[in-house]
């Protein structure tokens, strides 16, 4: 499966996935960069995958609707706070693409309707907010036990998993372990990921395997030792 990273914004990522002809993007955070690229590829866009219903991720999604005819799929729970989108979906559906398996994993903390977008026979994960290399998403709606066990759910997938997150903050994530939760992997990453944004390249994604090394809010073995972490980072 071929993946181009769009970004978008500050400091977004849009994904766009083609099978075929076809394409599929993960979060509209606007529409200009993603018309752009779609028509210097020559792309027809036929889905969007929204993970979350923050304006950051979705302002795009009306737009890129009316110009492509596509159709636009979140969660069932977002379903009635995104505009335009065709189709809600629950834990554990497929969507198929082009022969292409697509599952849905609910991982509310960050928002109560945030979904992730698995491809289990590419080992491709798209985490929207919930999971950032070495770091996660603020908690916004949902709890500290949520986030927990979305985290943990996530922890279960295969090692080699390649991680699509929202945006870049890798820098920035690994300068809060380097001071709170320091070891040699971290610091390993963090000068690589120097020479890698010093080249203005995205440091995603990450692999499943990579976070577990240096991802404190992973590697975190209880509720408790979660919730400090997340604290620290708030204040941070």
């Amino acid at each position: 499966m071929e993946i181009h990273t769009i970004p978008c914004l500050k400091d977004n990522y849009v994904y766009a996935l083609r099978a075929g002809d076809k394409a599929v993007l993960v979060d509209a955070s606007e529409s200009a960069p993603v018309l752009k690229f779609l028509s210097s590829m020559k792309w027809q866009l036929d889905t969007i995958l929204l993970t979350h219903h923050h304006w950051d991720h979705v302002q795009g999604n009306s737009e890129l609707k009316d110009h492509y005819g596509c159709k636009t799929i979140s969660s069932e729970y977002d379903r009635s706070r995104i505009a335009n989108v065709d189709l809600g979906t629950k834990d554990s559906e497929k969507i198929i693409f082009d022969e292409i398996e697509i599952e849905t994993i609910t991982i509310p903390g960050h928002t109560l309707g945030h979904i992730a977008y698995h491809i289990p026979s590419e080992r491709i994960l798209f985490t929207g907010d919930t999971l950032f290399s070495a770091g996660c998403g603020r908690l916004f709606e949902g709890t500290p036990e949520q986030m927990y066990r979305s985290l943990n759910k996530l922890k279960k997938l295969d090692p080699e998993t390649r991680i699509f997150c929202g945006h870049e903050y890798t820098l920035r994530n690994l300068e809060f372990v380097r001071a709170h939760a320091p070891n040699n992997d971290v610091e390993n990453y963090y000068r690589h990921m120097l020479d890698v944004r010093a080249q203005n390249r995205p440091t995603l994604p990450t692999t499943l395997g990579t976070e577990l090394k240096i991802n404190p809010f992973l590697r975190a073995e209880s509720l408790d030792e979660f919730i400090r972490l997340r604290k620290l980072r708030d204040q941070w």
